[in-house]
């Protein structure tokens, strides 16, 4: 059987063009591909690959970056790892959510499923690296970074599902949008408040909240009357 001339996957009979790397086999593949190149078009596989690519030079930078940051903080501190760790952890935040949904293409719930308790873990290892590095007992992942992690969670996963359920999508939008905001303020407030030892004390949250609700019922109002065709008409919408 051949194998392609880029990459050495083997492939099968006939094949035009390897499919992992769109290097065009034999004669016809190299037709193939100066017709291809001809009319400014890729060779196929090239347009799959690019995610990967991406992450692959996303994951070199960053592990270039951790090693570059960890390397100076051992030379300036004398053999210690100090403020380093807290890049480390930050570099791994952010590669988390950027790559995992190029690995699960396709399947949104298993990106979720990975990137949702990572960034968690993730903040909880920063404050274990805070605590280490200072002596505090200040255990501030339990009272504030994840309950406002899960609260933001669970609107914004709120706000994505009632949006993709919608049969219509216009204003209506807009108002699950200012719900969701006025909910997350509320619950923001509360927690602070409540992390804080002083109680419960809502001040600027209920003022957000009087704001965006009122604004929601609007858009869902204005996008009814739009879709039911009284708007259009008046005003040629």
């Amino acid at each position: 059987m051949p194998y392609c001339e880029q990459c050495g996957v083997e492939v099968d009979e006939g094949v035009g063009a390897c499919p992992l790397c769109g290097h065009p086999i034999g004669g016809r593949g190299a037709a193939e591909a100066a017709a291809r190149e001809a009319c400014g078009q890729e060779a196929p596989g090239h347009e799959a690959n690019r995610p990967l690519l991406a992450m692959e030079a996303m994951s070199v930078v960053a592990g270039i970056s951790a090693i570059l940051c960890m390397g100076i903080d051992l030379w300036a501190s004398r053999g210690r790892f100090t403020w380093s760790l807290y890049v480390f952890v930050g570099l791994a935040m952010a590669w988390l959510p950027a790559s995992m949904p190029i690995i699960f293409r396709k399947k949104p719930w298993l990106t979720f499923a990975t990137v949702a308790p990572g960034e968690l873990l993730f903040l909880f290892l920063l404050n274990v690296i805070y605590v280490l590095r200072t002596g505090s007992a200040s255990w501030w992942f339990l009272s504030y970074a994840m309950p406002i992690y899960l609260l933001s969670l669970g609107v914004v996963t709120a706000t994505i599902v009632l949006v993709a359920i919608l049969k219509t999508k216009g204003l209506n939008v807009a108002g699950i949008l200012l719900g969701t905001i006025a909910v997350e303020c509320l619950g923001l407030e509360i927690i602070l408040d409540l992390a804080s030892g002083h109680g419960l004390n809502l001040e600027w949250s209920p003022i957000v909240a009087i704001a965006a609700v009122p604004a929601s019922g609007l858009s869902f109002y204005f996008h009814y009357r739009i879709m039911k065709g009284t708007f259009r008409r008046r005003f040629r919408v």
